[in-house]
C-alpha cells in the first residue's frame, strides 16, 4: 500500500477509483502557500518585494481579503512567489472566488520562471483535470520540472506516476529511483512507500534502482 505525500492510503490496483480519489485529495493537500523568500532572483527590484511581507503576514491570520491585495500587484510586476501564491488563493477561493483557470494562469506564469512548486502545482491541475482537460504526460512533465529543481514532493509525485502508467510506461525502478531521491530530500512518505515497493522488486531491480539514484543525485550535485 502506498501513501501519496499526505498519508492517505493508496490501493495498489491501477486504475482504480478508489486510488485515484485518494490521489486527488492528497494531492490537493500539497498546494499549500509556500513562502521561500530565499528564492529572490539577483537583479530583482525592491518594489517587487514591497507588500509581500504584509501579504504573507495578512494570510498567515487569515485574512484573506488583505494577502490578495498586497500580492497581486506583486504577481501583475513579476514576482515568481507572489504569482504561486496567489494560483494558490484562486485554487482554494481564499480571498477570492475559487476560480482553476485563473490558478492557472498564476501557477503558469510562476512556473515558467522556475518556481519549483508551482511547477509542482500546475503538474497537480493537469493530473486532476483542474482548469484543463486531465493530462498526464503533461502533468508528468512539470513534476518532472520541479523534481529536477529539487521538490521532494515533485520527486513523489513523479514515483506514484510511474506506479501508475500514468503518462509513463510502469516501471517499479524508476518509482525506487524517484522515491529514493525524495527520500534523500527528507519525505517521510517517500521513506515508508519506497519500504513497501521493495516487497514487490527483485534484489536486482532494487540495487538497478540505487545505482541510478546515486547517479541523479551526483550529476545534480554538480550543477
Amino acid at each position: 500500500m502506498f501513501s501519496l505525500i499526505s498519508s492517505p492510503i493508496l490501493c495498489p490496483h491501477s486504475g482504480s477509483q478508489r486510488g485515484e480519489s485518494m490521489i486527488r485529495k492528497s494531492l490537493i493537500r500539497k498546494l499549500g502557500l509556500i513562502v521561500v523568500i530565499g528564492l529572490v532572483g539577483a537583479g530583482a527590484s525592491r518594489s517587487a518585494w514591497g507588500g509581500f511581507k504584509e501579504g504573507v503576514a495578512a494570510y498567515k491570520r487569515k485574512d484573506y481579503a488583505t494577502a490578495f491585495k498586497e500580492l497581486k500587484p506583486l504577481a501583475e510586476q513579476g514576482n515568481a512567489i507572489a504569482q504561486k501564491n496567489l494560483g494558490f488563493m484562486f485554487f482554494n477561493g481564499r480571498g477570492v472566488e475559487k476560480n482553476y483557470k485563473l490558478a492557472l494562469k498564476w501557477y503558469r506564469r510562476s512556473a515558467k520562471q522556475g518556481n519549483a512548486r508551482a511547477q509542482l502545482n500546475l503538474g497537480v491541475m493537469y493530473n486532476q483535470g483542474k482548469g484543463v482537460p486531465k493530462d498526464y504526460k503533461i502533468a508528468v512533465m512539470w513534476y518532472r520540472k520541479s523534481a529536477e529543481r529539487g521538490d521532494a514532493y515533485a520527486q513523489y509525485n513523479l514515483g506514484i506516476m510511474y506506479v501508475y502508467g500514468w503518462g509513463v510506461p510502469r516501471n517499479y525502478v524508476l518509482v525506487h529511483m524517484w522515491w529514493n531521491i525524495s527520500s534523500a530530500n527528507r519525505n517521510k512518505n517517500a521513506i515508508r512507500s519506497r519500504s513497501g515497493l521493495e516487497k514487490k522488486m527483485t534484489s536486482k531491480q532494487i540495487a538497478e534502482a540505487k545505482g541510478l539514484a546515486r547517479e541523479w543525485m551526483e550529476k545534480n550535485r554538480k550543477k
